[in-house]
């Protein structure tokens, strides 16, 4: 073994003593806490959140909720999930919006036991925020079936990959996972690194919205 590619970073991951020991060439998809000395790329997870966020504040929404990845993802305090909770209550904080974060199964019932108590808890709420993408949408069928018409009553925007969004019975607004682009780029550090040469320890894919038909002005409802 030449090199190594490691995936499922975890923000105190058990892996990164061996790694620094072992002393192969290696990058990281995804970022640790501490990400000094080591190479990760991934795609910029916070500000994604944010832009999510972002997007719903200019449609007018003041009372939002992220429904997030499985408890268990947070638990093992996976970085890229922890980083859109942190991107998306930095935004709803720094907006003044309402808003909470709900872990969610990756399952039809879990979605739609999250859409009843949002419902129930927020009934101002205008604006979801989705990161996880087997519920997707599960979760926009479960709001429309409790009532809510989306976009005219709930705007949804998700993190997932473009080919999902856009191929839903309703195409959704979503910032792009580009795994394609992470890992080949994730190569491309290492091979540098095998040639001897400089690349950088942080490389972060900005986000990329694209508006589709799950979100509008918070005026149309």
């Amino acid at each position: 073994m030449d090199a190594l590619i490691v995936m499922d970073v975890q923000l105190h991951d058990p892996r990164l003593p061996l790694l620094r020991e072992l002393g192969l060439p290696s990058v990281m998809i995804g970022f640790p806490a501490e990400p000094d000395g080591l190479t990760c790329i991934d795609l910029d997870f916070k500000a994604a959140g944010e832009v999510c966020v972002e997007h719903l504040v200019r449609l007018g929404h003041r009372v939002v909720a992220l429904v997030g990845s499985p408890p268990a993802v947070y638990v093992r305090e996976t970085g890229f999930a922890q980083r859109v909770v942190q991107g998306f209550t930095a935004a709803a904080a720094r907006q003044g919006l309402v808003s909470s974060v709900h872990p969610c199964e990756a399952t039809p019932a879990a979605a739609r036991v999250i859409a009843e108590q949002l419902l129930r808890e927020r009934p101002a709420l205008t604006g979801v925020v989705v990161h996880n993408e087997a519920i997707l949408e599960p979760l926009i069928d479960a709001f429309e079936e409790l009532g809510l018409r989306v976009p005219v009553d709930l705007s949804v925007t998700a993190i997932c990959p473009d080919d999902l969004a856009g191929r839903t019975r309703l195409p959704v607004t979503s910032v792009d996972v580009p795994s394609g682009e992470v890992g080949a780029g994730a190569v491309d550090l290492l091979m540098k690194k095998l040639a001897g040469a400089t690349v950088p320890e942080a490389t972060l894919l900005p986000p990329r919205l694209t508006e589709r038909a799950s979100t509008a002005c918070r005026s149309l409802a």
